[in-house]
């Protein structure tokens, strides 16, 4: 039986200001056009997001202009996402808080410099977890024993067999 994959048009959108000395700008993609333009002159009156703040702190959205550069018809969000993230870098969108898209090895980089920063608040978490939940783990431990040997040897059994087939 075949899946019918639906397209869907997609737009890229640019916020900027209608003066020209501020040189920042966001970055965005929606199916709706109308209705995202609707959400943020509204989310600019009230949310503490930075975007907003800054239209606030530079007039109204009415002082704003938000443009299409860019349409796409796909069934795929992920390349709708890599669109963004290329208009994003070449506009230099300094608003945009969060990537459209990241790589994984950009991802894991940014968890191990996250790591790195924060890693003995992590551990001091972690060790806290482990002391406050230690009895808690013991006497689920000891009430389902039977259960846990019998999966664990399930587990042993099916990788031993695994492991005589390539053989």
């Amino acid at each position: 039986m075949s899946e019918i994959i639906e397209m869907q048009t997609y737009y890229i959108y640019i916020i900027k200001c209608n003066d020209p000395l501020i040189k920042y700008s966001y970055v965005g993609s929606t199916k709706n056009f109308t209705r995202r333009m609707l959400e943020h002159k509204c989310n600019s009156k009230n949310n503490n997001a930075k975007l907003y703040d800054f239209i606030r702190n530079n007039g109204t959205f009415d002082n704003w202009n938000m443009t299409i550069i860019d349409t796409l018809i796909t069934d795929n969000t992920l390349d709708v996402r890599l669109k963004e993230q290329e208009h994003i870098l070449q506009q230099t969108s300094k608003l945009n808080k969060i990537n459209a898209y990241i790589s994984d090895k950009d991802c894991l980089l940014l968890h191990k410099d996250y790591y790195i920063l924060n890693r003995d608040n992590i551990l001091q978490k972690k060790k806290t977890y482990y002391i406050k939940n230690k009895s808690i783990k013991h006497e689920y431990y000891l009430k389902n024993r039977a259960n846990i040997l019998q999966k664990q040897k399930q587990a042993y059994q099916l990788k031993k067999n695994n492991k005589n087939q390539s053989i």
